[in-house]
């Protein structure tokens, strides 16, 4: 299982859908008309699955921004591996605190060995902040320097509309 949070409009709903094909896009992250299909905003945890074209299932635990502050209480399960965490990239309002969010994230011990991924979303947006742009802005490479290598992040900038990042993201999911 995965978990996957971030703060409200970050993407985090629509991701899951593309992923599993659902409400107007295609299974897998193929490309279909362009338009993004709306989306409600996730109160409270949602789950949802998706088979990747390696087989298998993965399962997401999509944790709505409003319970973000109890996100340390899903890590109970020893079946959460792996952490993902949006953020918009197109909402320059909202980096700062997204980062102190993702920051908080990354320097809790409640992680464990889980791996840790940042995804930026909606990078095909005209003025997005790129997901280096991000690392900048939140020091991460001074951050760096006093962390264990195993607890960096693994970083990628995905689009659901042109699909850019969107097949790395995966695999990076499917990795065991």
């Amino acid at each position: 299982m995965i978990m996957l949070m971030g703060p409200r409009g970050s993407g985090k709903s629509t991701l899951i859908k593309k992923l599993a094909g659902e409400d107007g896009f295609e299974a897998g992250g193929k490309a279909y008309d362009g338009a993004v299909p709306s989306v409600k905003h996730t109160t409270g945890v949602n789950l949802a699955g998706y088979t990747p074209a390696s087989g298998g299932r993965i399962v997401l635990r999509e944790i709505g921004s409003s319970v973000f502050p109890l996100w340390t209480n899903f890590l109970d399960e020893p079946s959460s591996e792996k952490i993902i965490f949006m953020m918009d990239g197109s909402n320059r309002l909202q980096v700062a605190a997204a980062c102190c969010q993702f920051l908080s994230v990354l320097s809790s011990d409640k992680i464990g060995d889980r791996k840790v991924a940042l995804v930026v979303s909606k990078s095909d947006y005209p003025g997005a902040m790129s997901a280096a742009q991000i690392m900048d802005a939140m020091h991460f490479d001074t951050l760096a320097a006093s962390m264990d290598e195993s607890r960096y992040p693994a970083v990628f900038a995905i689009s659901v509309v042109n699909n850019s990042g969107l097949s790395q993201l995966q695999q990076w999911m499917e990795l065991r």
